[in-house]
């Protein structure tokens, strides 16, 4: 079996003609990928920059180009979607950035302007490039979501990302007849590894910048199937639930990077497509379970069970291992290698939840401000859920505090609220089994990290300082 960049590599040879990459107003073909690797990769070579070097151009066609021009060249790269999302504690070699933007790099970076002259082939082919990464060599770094502490570099080999490519096509995510719209981006693990498993099978990799532009292609190309994190097909459902939009060319909604609700869902089967894949894991690990959305409908909180060389376990306040049938934390591993000598560490994923007697693992809350009703329902998660597809604000976030022996309290923190009211969505709780009182409070802004997810150590904080809404 090839490596999977030499098969992208190889695609580009045998099919040249045929689509690689398409945005909704633009495509390039295997062959043009190729030349612009080529090209791209000459460029880089010359500039020493060192590693990682952080990819901050918007266009996500050129991000793919620049991640693999520098994997060509043996240089771990990272996807930070934009100059604006650099940050202090961002380590980096160097940052390549769109011209137009490059001088908007705060001090102390080392920042490359990227122009439309990097991407027209050269004429002549100059000096061998270096060998490209392979094996155990480092290609790709991405932030961890920080959502349970500070954000962390992760880093990845050829051969991890290959796993997770090849795991991808061989489980049948690859079934679409016409390509795959990948809206996660390049910025996450599960993003890189799922456009890269396309391009390694000889797909059609489709990309959009937004929730409506995903939308407009896959009306317009008639894309059958969907790759996004939890919270992007959240805003495709209310896009497509609000604007009445048709995309009933999607045959599957494979979603990554959370824990789907039944909110999520209901919406998720209503307006994009019947089937719902869920996927359940973490950066550090990959794929940890996998469930269909309609075997989660009927059996809330269930995740499915533990993916082939993934340990997971239950954790009590002590650091014990819970038994079966008791709420813990949960973390996970790789499972341990008898060759390997120290056994891998435990990972926590930031959820708590609890194992069947059969190994079926269940998701019922988040470690930081979550309570779950009972065995098989979050409030938080289905609170937050709900929010998002029927209510009118700017941001929003909510926190479980305990109801000292009665319901459960969901307080909320709304920026701009237009028309949500504690009476609306405590009703809208009711209708999906949750009994539960809630508080709204006004905040100027929602404290999110690095990645964009919730700070909830924080979230507390601003709540406990906020206004009451409706009091």
């Amino acid at each position: 079996m090839k490596i999977w960049f030499e098969q992208i590599l190889y695609n580009t040879r045998m099919q040249p003609q045929r689509p690689a990459i398409v945005l909704v107003d633009r495509a390039i073909t295997y062959g043009m990928l190729a030349a612009g690797i080529e090209s791209c990769a000459r460029r880089l070579v010359g500039l020493n920059l060192g590693a990682p070097v952080a990819i901050a151009v918007k266009s996500p066609l050129r991000q793919v180009v620049l991640s693999y021009a520098l994997l060509r060249i043996g240089v771990p790269s990272m996807s930070i979607g934009g100059i604006g999302h650099l940050s202090g504690h961002l380590t980096v070699a160097a940052v390549l950035a769109d011209a137009h933007d490059a001088s908007r790099a705060s001090a102390g970076h080392r920042v490359v302007a990227v122009s439309d002259e990097w991407f027209a082939p050269e004429p002549e082919a100059g000096a061998p490039l270096p060998r490209a990464a392979s094996g155990n060599d480092i290609c790709r770094f991405s932030l961890t979501s920080g959502s349970t502490g500070e954000p962390k570099l992760y880093s990845d080999t050829v051969a991890s990302v290959g796993r997770r490519v090849y795991n991808n096509i061989f489980s049948g995510i690859d079934i679409s007849r016409t390509g795959m719209l990948c809206l996660q981006g390049l910025s996450s693990t599960w993003g890189f590894a799922n456009a890269s498993a396309t391009l390694t099978a000889g797909r059609t990799l489709y990309l959009a910048d937004s929730t409506g532009e995903a939308i407009a292609m896959i009306e317009l190309f008639g894309i059958d199937l969907l790759l996004a994190s939890t919270e992007q097909v959240l805003s495709l459902a209310a896009t497509a639930r609000r604007t009445g939009a048709q995309v009933r060319s999607l045959r599957m909604t494979v979603m990554s990077g959370g824990v789907p609700s039944r909110t999520l869902l209901e919406a998720a089967m209503a307006y994009l497509s019947k089937d719902i894949l869920s996927l359940y894991g973490a950066t550090e690990i990959g794929l940890v379970t996998r469930a269909m959305g309609r075997d989660v409908l009927a059996d809330p909180g269930f995740t499915g069970f533990v993916a082939p060389g993934v340990e997971a376990a239950v954790f009590d306040a002590s650091g014990n291992i819970c038994p079966v049938g008791k709420i813990g934390s949960i973390k996970v591993r790789h499972t341990a290698d008898e060759n390997a000598g120290a056994e891998p560490a435990w990972i926590p994923l930031g959820d708590n939840g609890w194992f069947t007697p059969g190994g079926g693992l269940y998701v019922v809350g988040r470690t930081a401000g979550d309570a779950a009703a009972d065995m098989r329902i979050s409030p938080l998660i289905e609170a937050e859920h709900i929010l998002r597809l029927e209510f009118d604000y700017d941001d929003a976030a909510a926190l479980i505090r305990d109801g000292n022996g009665a319901k459960p309290v969901i307080q909320v923190g709304i920026v701009n609220n237009r028309d949500t009211t504690a009476d609306k969505l405590r009703a809208s709780l009711q209708a999906r089994g949750i009994d539960a009182a809630v508080e709204l409070f006004a905040l100027p802004s929602i404290p999110r990290g690095a990645s964009g997810k919730v700070n909830r150590v924080q979230l507390k904080s601003a709540l406990e300082r906020a206004k009451p809404i409706g009091r």
